[in-house]
């Protein structure tokens, strides 16, 4: 067995922990990160297949604006080195032969939903206005030095429409301002980029993460996410520490309250070699079943998992040239319900990202990225009936994707398809869980406190074991990157470091 000794030890090479692992690599600290996969990143990542480049998951960041908490950490780490492409819109939102190119801008999105839709005028300035105000009082709040509960009544005084708009769903506050459907489906358009129901999740908190992009714009990371995470690895490298790749925790050490070493396997063939590594502290970047299992606890402090998706990746041949209304991020949505290969029952069915749509793309090797929501019980089956469920969708999909861009399945070499199951295998997260914990389960209060810049991801038991996810703060690489640096923040706290961004 192999001994190593470090001042902090991260479990997973997630988003969140590599932020972490890189913010304490910069104090000073040695930081050992153990990832059971070949490369680092997790979500923020890409895999490749036949000479074509997949992207696991972040397809659009937010640039830089001016009350997005993330941005100061990224400047801290000097993530903005990582050069970005401008997409050229935010989306494109298609209902059969009618499409609509959502700007990423406040003043040129008003301006051409106000040309689409003339009678929503006054409810569009006040959506707007909604998201600006509500932008302006949660980075208030973030950066506050006091946390105040929903209970408290300066809560509503110091942020009146954050708080207001905490407490209504998105879909009562759609209602209130607009008749039009098509509109409210089309403002909605990305909803699943951060929860599944529109009926359910708070106005405030879509308002606010749609309010980064339309003050930064929206953009991908040339050579794909896996360049951010790639980036932060190299400063904890740089900085003495490790990233051990192909070890999989599977135990601790524990006595008198704290932990006080990891074993991580690595296979090789038929035998396996194990490494224990003994640090001060710990941050866990994973899921609580993960965590549970390695700290030995009979049962998981398990928030309910978030829904999961189905991903189509697609390669195409180099000679494909994509619909001139397809953008760079795509929703297709049958609003008349006519089409018997539907994808969804919501309105909007699924999302296709074209990379060749992007500025400097790889045109000799396109791919196409086609995603739906959906849930793990549907795909909890029998490993027989999984695989005929799994044919059946990717052939429906298929034969959908002819009905919105004719003779597009002439131009695929390559097909691929994640489902829940496949998600749950590559993050290991309950039930293929995509965005962490179900905001919608749990309560406000807790969704608040997770927001705040000052919470600390600390368990409960163990006092030098932190949490650093998106089973801990928010999903997202904003909410990881927020994940990290309240972990951080808080392991620093405890050896008396003194730590705090502010705008």
């Amino acid at each position: 067995m192999v001994d190593l000794r470090y001042d902090v030890a991260i479990i997973g090479s997630g988003f969140g922990g590599l932020v972490a692992g890189s913010l304490l690599s910069q104090k000073g600290y040695k930081v050992i990160v153990v990832e059971a996969h070949d490369k680092v990143g997790g979500f923020a990542s890409h895999f490749r297949r036949k000479g074509y480049s997949f992207e696991v998951a972040v397809h659009l960041i937010e640039g830089k604006g001016s009350s997005n908490f993330r941005d100061l950490v990224f400047d801290e780490l000097n993530i903005w080195d990582v050069p970005l492409i401008k997409s050229p819109d935010f989306f494109s939102v298609h209902f059969g032969e009618k499409s609509f190119s959502m700007p990423c801008d406040y003043e040129n999105a008003l301006v051409r939903l106000g040309q689409e839709f003339p009678n929503e005028v006054s409810g569009l300035r006040r959506y707007f206005e909604d998201m600006r105000q509500i932008s302006k009082e949660h980075i208030r709040f973030q950066q506050s030095s006091i946390f105040m509960s929903l209970k408290n009544p300066m809560l509503s005084l110091s942020y009146p429409a954050f708080t207001k708009f905490m407490t209504i769903s998105l879909a009562d506050y759609m209602n209130s301002l607009f008749k039009d459907q098509r509109l409210m489906w089309i403002l909605m358009a990305n909803i699943g980029f951060y929860n599944d129901s529109p009926g359910a999740y708070s106005a405030a908190m879509f308002l606010l993460n749609q309010a980064f992009y339309y003050e930064g714009g929206g953009y991908y990371v040339e050579g794909g996410s896996q360049a951010l995470s790639d980036h932060l690895a190299k400063i904890i490298k740089d900085h003495a520490g490790e990233i051990l790749l192909l070890h999989e925790v599977f135990d601790s050490e524990l006595t008198e309250g704290h932990c006080r070493a990891i074993f991580a396997r690595r296979s090789k063939g038929n035998k396996a070699e194990i490494t224990k590594i003994v640090a001060d502290k710990f941050i866990f970047n994973c899921s609580p079943s993960q965590h549970t299992q390695i700290l030995k606890r009979s049962k998981p402090e398990n928030p309910k998992p978030s829904g999961s998706a189905v991903t189509l990746f697609l390669g195409m041949k180099s000679d494909y040239v994509a619909p001139k209304r397809f953008s760079y991020f795509n929703f297709f949505g049958d609003f008349e319900r006519k089409s018997e290969n539907r994808m969804s029952p919501s309105a909007l069915e699924f999302s296709l990202v074209n990379y060749a749509a992007l500025p400097n793309a790889d045109h000799k090797r396109p791919t196409l990225d086609a995603t739906i929501l959906d849930s793990w019980d549907k795909w909890n089956v029998s490993e027989e009936e999984y695989s005929l469920l799994k044919t059946e969708v990717q052939n429906r999909w298929l034969r959908r994707l002819e009905e919105v861009a004719p003779k597009i399945v002439e131009s695929v070499e390559w097909v691929e398809m994640a489902t829940p199951q496949t998600i749950q295998r590559f993050s290991r997260n309950s039930a293929g869980a995509i965005y962490g914990y179900d905001p919608n389960s749990m309560d406000l209060e807790e969704v608040l406190k997770r927001r705040w810049a000052q919470y600390e991801p600390v368990d409960s038991i163990l006092k030098n074991v932190f949490y650093a996810s998106a089973w801990t703060s928010s999903h997202g690489i904003t909410g990881v990157t927020n994940a990290g640096y309240q972990a951080a923040r808080a392991l620093l706290k405890r050896d008396g470091v003194q730590f705090q961004l502010r705008f």
